[in-house]
């Protein structure tokens, strides 16, 4: 796979996605966005914004020249690690000054995730980042909001996928043979509104070559916390070290949400059987299966070294998740708090950083769930 722009010949999206944009803000916050199209940096340049112009003049300007896969980006300017045109009110200056037309591609288009596949088609998922995500599901279907800007989403940092898939560390498979084989039938499990853990178990099963008889389990197993654990000890750590990182290059924001995950992760390990705590409808577990059907939908786990480590790593979120959020209630909010915090800071592309043996034990954790 590269990062790299490649000819979108279709879209897909997933039927039963919805969102609508909740205003919290926070997607301008830690993040830098870009790249900015010529056109739309002219009009912001040619601008005299009234509100934020202090923040905006000291960063240096609306925008920021930084560096991307070796390559030179103009990005928008940052100031304390909030975007330099985010207001005190949590709504943008250029939106309010130039209008919704002004702003950026990707901010017009996030939580918005595109990875291509070798046949051209462009598969458009969410950002599980996003704040406002437990009131903004509830929104129209997110196909609306995808055909209202077919024009923008190959101006997104691109996934493109190759036309081989590293099904588990020694094991290639062609895309479309992985994807008839695997993420096909995943797609159809992540239908059932079963619990997490199931799920999950499911999903690994079907890799390790394995079909299970759904078991509405609602805890993680015995078996398999020592693995949990030790991915959380590594996950603690790598969190406080770009905690460390960020906090040194002005970045509050992400130095806070990397601090929450190592608390998290170390809470976890002395907890005794996760488990979502109840709430009406189910809510909770249906949010982490929305979850895992955007992480395969979206090709998430493509960005891991093979499918296994990146569905053992899922796993490992999805237990993180659920320790965080029962600890603060295991409420609608508290769930999308946790995944924020973990789709934010341990990303599938990060796994490798994360510690020397973590893509083995991700493995590993895939393999036992499977076969359990």
């Amino acid at each position: 796979m590269a990062d790299v722009p490649v000819e979108i010949v279709g879209v897909s999206v997933l039927p039963e996605a919805h969102f609508a944009c909740q205003g919290t803000g926070m997607c301008c916050q830690g993040y830098q966005f870009g790249p900015i199209a010529d056109d739309v940096a002219a009009r912001i340049e040619a601008h005299p914004f009234v509100e934020n112009a202090a923040r905006i003049a000291a960063a240096g300007g609306p925008f920021t020249v930084t560096e991307v896969h070796g390559e030179p980006m103009r990005v928008l300017s940052r100031h304390q690690g909030r975007c330099v045109f985010l207001a005190d009110d949590g709504l943008c200056v250029v939106h309010k000054e130039l209008g919704g037309d002004a702003k950026p591609a990707l901010c017009k288009l996030y939580p918005l995730n595109v990875a291509v596949a070798p046949d051209g088609v462009a598969y458009v998922s969410l950002n599980m980042e996003c704040a406002g995500y437990a009131k903004g599901r509830h929104g129209p279907p997110l196909i609306e909001t995808v055909a209202e800007h077919l024009d923008l989403i190959g101006a997104l940092p691109t996934l493109a996928l190759s036309d081989t898939v590293v099904v588990r560390p020694g094991v290639t498979l062609a895309y479309d043979e992985a994807f008839d084989r695997y993420e096909a039938p995943w797609l159809e499990d992540l239908d059932a509104p079963r619990a997490p853990a199931t799920l999950v178990a499911d999903l690994c099963a079907r890799l390790v070559g394995r079909l299970r008889h759904p078991i509405p389990e609602r805890t993680w197993p015995e078996a398999q916390q020592a693995a949990l654990h030790a991915l959380a000890g590594r996950a603690a750590f790598y969190a406080r070290q770009v905690a460390a990182r960020e906090r040194a290059e002005g970045d509050p924001v992400d130095a806070d949400l990397h601090l929450a995950l190592a608390d998290a992760a170390e809470a976890a390990t002395l907890q005794g059987a996760v488990a979502l705590g109840a709430v009406p409808g189910d809510e909770a577990d249906d949010l982490l299966r929305t979850h895992l059907q955007h992480a395969v939908f979206g090709k998430a786990l493509h960005r891991a070294p093979s499918l296994a480590a990146g569905l053992g790593f899922e796993a490992f979120k999805l237990w993180l998740v659920a320790a965080d959020a029962e600890r603060a209630g295991g409420d609608a909010e508290a769930v999308v708090a946790a995944l924020r915090r973990v789709n934010r800071c341990l990303r599938p592309s990060d796994l490798v950083h994360v510690g020397p043996d973590v893509e083995a034990r991700c493995v590993e954790l895939c393999d036992a769930l499977g076969a359990r």
